[in-house]
């Protein structure tokens, strides 16, 4: 089936997750979910730095932290404020707040590689980017697979000629 979507939107697939592993379940046990979200993303892979894969001091968990170059900071600033405002206006007042605290998806090559939930009862304002900004709940694995991702999307591509040739009018007459 072939769908029309609307200019400046973009359709990503995702691979569903284990829930008792935590595991994206290879593409030939499952079908991808699908999102649709905007085309203009807030940040690019240029205006993250020093992706790693680490672990949190306080608890020891595995984390991926990042730097921010001074747009990426404040983009990043930016987009977590409007995600956090988002869930508190969805907040019924109780129960847990990461109930209703929105995502940001991080899409490389049409597929979401990773949704960190930006929990507003944290976070009410964003997630100021000056110290950087870490993503956790994941395994020692998907961090360094996701920071693996993050720098591949910060890489600069370079496009060089390699050959180049003229087809005249007549040849394609024949």
């Amino acid at each position: 089936i072939v769908l029309k979507v609307p200019q400046g939107t973009l359709v990503v697939s995702e691979q569903p997750i284990d829930p008792e592993t935590q595991v994206s379940i290879p593409p030939e046990e499952a079908d991808p979910g699908w999102f649709v979200i905007k085309d203009r993303p807030a940040l690019a892979g240029t205006d993250i730095t020093n992706p790693e894969q680490n672990f949190d001091p306080s608890t020891n968990a595995p984390n991926v932290t990042f730097e921010f170059t001074d747009k990426g900071r404040e983009e990043f600033q930016n987009v977590t404020e409007e995600i956090a405002r988002r869930g508190q206006a969805n907040y019924l007042g109780t129960g847990p707040t990461d109930q209703f605290s929105g995502h940001f998806a991080i899409v490389l090559d049409n597929v979401s590689v990773s949704r960190p939930i930006i929990d507003f009862g944290e976070n009410p304002t964003g997630i100021d980017g000056r110290g950087g900004a870490q993503i956790s709940g994941i395994s020692v694995e998907e961090g360094q697979n996701l920071a693996k991702l993050l720098r591949i999307g910060a890489l600069p591509i370079n496009l060089k000629l390699i050959s180049q040739s003229e087809v005249s009018a007549t040849l394609g007459q024949q």
